[in-house]
């Protein structure tokens, strides 16, 4: 007996054309590591925050906000130079010899500002708690 097929993935919510127009033209190399990373997004975002896509179909949020936060997710990954981390922040000193370094996401690794968490999980609800017992 074969396993059942499992469901096909969720398209992407952005391509590399798309992160091309917010940020710079693009490599063949980077263009296919940056929809391998839109993917990936993509597959956060949708984790993150499951209402995603009900909250597009039904026009509660605008398809083009979560096209945005996936961009800018991916784009944060990408503008670190492969040779060198990121930093924030750096200080040198000349004598006698000082370097502070405060590094930017070193691993290269993809996240969801708070902002743009809460845009994507749109207003809070809001809900009653009984106390107390029945009656």
């Amino acid at each position: 007996m074969s396993e059942p097929a499992a469901p096909p993935e969720p398209e992407p919510f952005a391509t590399w054309v798309d992160l091309e127009k917010r940020w710079r033209p693009l490599s063949d190399e980077e263009r296919l590591a940056a929809d391998e990373r839109l993917a990936d997004a993509s597959a956060m975002v949708r984790a993150e925050c499951p209402r995603v896509d009900a909250r597009v179909e039904a026009g509660k949020l605008a398809r083009r906000v979560v096209e945005q936060i996936v961009c800018a997710m991916v784009r944060r990954c990408m503008s670190v130079p492969a040779d060198q981390a990121p930093v924030t922040q750096q200080q040198q000193t000349a004598g006698p010899f000082s370097l502070s370094v405060t590094p930017f996401n070193p691993g290269q690794d993809l996240f969801l500002l708070r902002s743009e968490r809460r845009q994507l999980a749109g207003p809070p609800r809001a809900f009653t708690i009984r106390l107390g017992g029945a009656g």
